[in-house]
């Protein structure tokens, strides 16, 4: 079957576009469900232009969850950051207004949960950056000479094993930077 008829004839039936969704979903094959509901959206849009056809209102949700999950499957924090944008750019295009207002409420959660995630991460990547350069040292003898017990500074997370910031949850960076920066 030619790409174009599946997804015309997938797209007359809304219990298989959600049927079709869920296989992605659960398969794990984020860019085929992005690329699923983009195209879903694009019949949408020629649909409500031309004879109204159907409308699945939880498409744009749909595609801004997948272009999430996407984020989290990305290995690299610069990676992750740019597909963030892309999720929170993407929500905010959508007009007020349109056919798709139905899920305005989730589209702008989405935009929140990933203005969070993004400001965590950035934070984590300075953190982490401050951190990784950081050398500690040790305080000079007291009621000792000068010159003696000269001690050469040591990388403080060498004498004090630290975990990666990057990646941590919130309530795990706080715990990180208290015991570390407290």
């Amino acid at each position: 079957v030619k790409r174009e008829l599946f997804f015309d004839e997938i797209y007359k039936r809304p219990k298989a576009v959600d049927v079709y969704a869920n296989c992605l979903r659960d398969s794990h094959r984020w860019e085929e469900l992005e690329a699923f509901q983009l195209t879903i959206r694009m019949l949408e849009t020629r649909s409500q232009e031309g004879d109204g056809g159907h409308m699945h209102s939880r498409t744009p949700a749909e595609l801004a969850l997948s272009i999430f999950h996407r984020a989290l499957s990305q290995e690299r924090v610069e990676e992750q950051l740019v597909v963030i944008q892309e999720v929170i750019d993407f929500c905010s295009e959508i007009p007020r207004g349109s056919v798709w207002e139905g899920c305005q409420k989730e589209l702008d959660e989405m935009v929140e949960t990933c203005d969070g995630w993004q400001c965590l991460l950035e934070k984590q990547c300075l953190i982490e950056r401050v951190d990784s350069s950081s050398i500690y040292e040790p305080p000079a003898p007291q009621g000792l000479g000068s010159g003696m017990g000269e001690t050469p500074p040591v990388n403080m997370f060498v004498r004090f094993p630290r975990p990666c910031a990057l990646g941590l949850s919130l309530h795990e960076t706080m715990s990180y930077v208290a015991l570390y920066h407290g």
